[in-house]
């Protein structure tokens, strides 16, 4: 099975999310900018976008998702919608997408409207969905953001998860 995974974080937890799991299931791994740069009015901007649905600049990308099995969406939620920056791939690539898994680390983990909607924007359902609650981030200059650490994923409560995601997604194909 040919994996792609392609994400968008603008903290950084969804990077390491995807990060993770490109290990864990051997995949080619694409970013979509951010990986923690996003703060300040940023953040009010890019939530706005996301509500009413709008799409960003992306950029040249590397993999293009035709050639892939299965292509993994790990993307946050903001205002409880789909980030700009995921709008834009799903939209460039519509109808390219053989069959797609979804993850998402946000603050409440809990957002099935926004993953029902990265379904319809990747073309049908997904054959298995991820979603994880972010940490309290209590330091420096992000401090009450939800966020998730590589040593988070590490952890039994997430290690597990993605597990069973892992295996949801082998037995989906």
């Amino acid at each position: 099975m040919k994996t792609l995974i392609v994400y968008y974080s603008g903290t950084g937890s969804n990077k390491a999310l995807a990060e993770d799991m490109a290990k864990r299931m051997n995949a080619d791994i694409e970013g979509l900018g951010g990986g923690g740069t996003i703060e300040g009015m940023g953040i009010a901007v890019t939530a706005f976008k996301s509500f009413i649905g709008l799409g960003s600049g992306i950029g040249k990308l590397k993999y293009d998702p035709s050639g892939y099995d299965l292509v993994v969406l790990v993307s946050p939620v903001y205002a409880m919608g789909v980030p700009p920056q995921m709008n834009a791939y799903l939209s460039r690539f519509k109808g390219k997408i053989k069959k797609a898994a979804i993850a998402s680390v946000s603050g409440s983990g809990n957002n099935p409207k926004a993953m029902a909607k990265m379904e319809k924007l990747a073309g049908g359902k997904a054959v298995a969905v991820l979603q994880l609650k972010g940490l309290e981030d209590k330091s420096g200059p992000k401090k009450g953001f939800q966020k998730l650490t590589a040593q988070d994923l590490g952890k039994p409560e997430y290690g597990e998860k993605i597990d069973a995601f892992v295996r949801a997604v082998q037995k989906g194909l």
